[in-house]
């Protein structure tokens, strides 16, 4: 369940409001989300839906409850967001670990990106030194991500 955290911390008091943003990807029958962060207008959550229902993918959640699937497949990546936030993406989909995959606004459908230097996932529940853990530059223009050892750019 993706949460908000809410409320006035003081010294000698601690007030904390917890408030689900998308209720129905409650950790049930085997669904679960993970690896949130904040789009970088303050105004959305992302998170990787996994498990369970449909449909999986990277979850966009806004604090007015609207929600939209903004990549879809199966995944438990790593996740990012451009700084318009109009492309994503993730280092996992599907259990393909050997790829970087990118979807557009208003597409949630996954084309990859690149090719990785090298496979980061080892064995089940485990992961490589060099998990990829991609980012977009600050003005969009590129990803950055480690594989094999190394740092690499993608230029877009």
């Amino acid at each position: 369940m993706i949460q908000v955290l809410l409320g006035e911390l003081s010294e000698q008091e601690t007030e904390v409001i917890l408030r689900p943003i998308r209720s129905d990807l409650v950790a049930h029958n085997g669904e679960s989300v993970g690896h949130d962060f904040w789009g970088d207008s303050g105004d959305n959550v992302y998170a990787s839906a996994f498990g369970g229902g449909q449909p999986q993918g990277l979850w966009r959640s806004d604090l007015q409850g609207n929600e939209e699937c903004v990549l879809a497949g199966a995944s438990i990546s790593h996740n990012g967001a451009n700084p318009e936030e109009d492309r994503f993406i993730v280092d996992e989909l599907c259990h393909e670990t050997t790829k970087l995959w990118m979807s557009r606004k208003g597409d949630p459908t996954p084309e990859v990106l690149c090719q990785l230097a090298a496979d980061w996932w080892i064995e089940p529940e485990q992961t490589g030194p060099d998990h990829p853990h991609a980012r977009f530059l600050p003005n969009g223009q590129g990803v950055t991500f480690s594989s094999d050892g190394e740092i690499y750019l993608v230029e877009m």
